[in-house]
Formats: structure tokens, C-alpha cells, sequence
């Protein structure tokens, strides 16, 4: 056999068994980048559902304050009326 064709048939050979581990090493090239992105992806979805938890807790707290507003509102509407009701203030009221 001439040393050309056993050459030839070597790197055919050699091809051969290589191909395959070539396409794997690429699929897995792309598994990995997907993982990344799958990854990234991931902590975005993280976040998000942090800023809203952080929302409805802001929201929940802005009721609690408005519940808290209007009971001040009543109170001061309610000390208003009383101070009306009793009138000006006299002398003997003003020196103590």
C-alpha cells in the first residue's frame, strides 16, 4: 500500500472519530450559553419579584397611614368642635 493512501485513510479514520466529539463539544457550547442566559434570566425574575414585594409592602403601609390620617382628621375636627362649644377663653382661664 503506498504511504499516501494509508496517510489518506488514517486522517479518514481519524476524521471520522473526531467529528462527533467535535459536534458535542459545539452542542455543548450552546447548552452552556443557554444556561447562562436561562441563568440571567433567572435573577431578573428575582429582582422583579423583590421590587414587588417591596411594593405591595409600601402600598400596605401607605393604608396604614391613611387609615391613621383620617383618625387625626376626626380628632382634630372633634377638639375644634369642643373648643368652639366652650368659647373664648376668659381672664381666669387665660392666668393659669
Amino acid at each position: 500500500m503506498d504511504n499516501t493512501l494509508k496517510l489518506r485513510v488514517m486522517f479518514d479514520v481519524i476524521d471520522n472519530l473526531t467529528k462527533p466529539l467535535k459536534n458535542l463539544l459545539a452542542g455543548n457550547k450552546g447548552l452552556a450559553t443557554s444556561l447562562k442566559e436561562t441563568r440571567r434570566e433567572l435573577a431578573e425574575m428575582g429582582k422583579t419579584q423583590k421590587r414587588i414585594a417591596e411594593f405591595r409592602e409600601m402600598r400596605g403601609g401607605l393604608a396604614a397611614t391613611a387609615s391613621q390620617l383620617s383618625a387625626a382628621r376626626a380628632r382634630v375636627t372633634e377638639l375644634a368642635g369642643s373648643l368652639r362649644a366652650v368659647g373664648p377663653p376668659s381672664r381666669r382661664r387665660r392666668a393659669r
